[in-house]
C-alpha cells in the first residue's frame, strides 16, 4: 500500500479494518500502514459525517424600504441613507469636527 491512498481506497480500507476485529496496531502492520495514517483517516471520516449531517435552515432577509443610520459628530447629527457618497460624508465629518 502506498502512502498516498485516494479517498476511495481509504473508504475500503476503513471498512476492512472495522470488519477485521484486529487491533489497530495489528491491522496496520498487516496492511503495511502506520497507525497514525489510519487514525487520521478515521477522524477525517467522522468529521465529514458530522458536517454532512448538519441541516441548515434558509434565512430570508427582506430589504428594508428605508434604511438609514445616524452619525453624531459633537453636537451635530448626520442621517445617512442608502446610496450616499462616502467622499462627501468624509468631507462633511471633517468640516463638522473642525467647528
Amino acid at each position: 500500500m502506498n502512502k498516498q491512498a485516494n479517498p476511495v481506497d481509504w473508504a475500503e480500507l476503513i471498512k476492512d479494518y472495522r470488519a477485521s476485529a484486529q487491533s489497530m496496531s495489528a491491522w496496520c502492520q498487516a496492511n503495511n500502514l502506520k497507525v497514525h495514517q489510519l487514525t487520521y483517516q478515521l477522524q477525517k471520516e467522522k468529521r465529514n459525517k458530522t458536517l454532512g449531517s448538519i441541516n441548515w435552515l434558509p434565512l430570508g432577509l427582506a430589504e428594508a424600504a428605508d434604511t438609514s443610520i445616524t452619525v453624531k459628530v459633537g453636537p451635530y447629527q448626520i442621517i445617512i441613507k442608502g446610496g450616499f457618497d462616502p467622499y462627501l460624508l468624509k468631507k462633511v465629518v471633517f468640516a463638522l469636527s473642525n467647528l
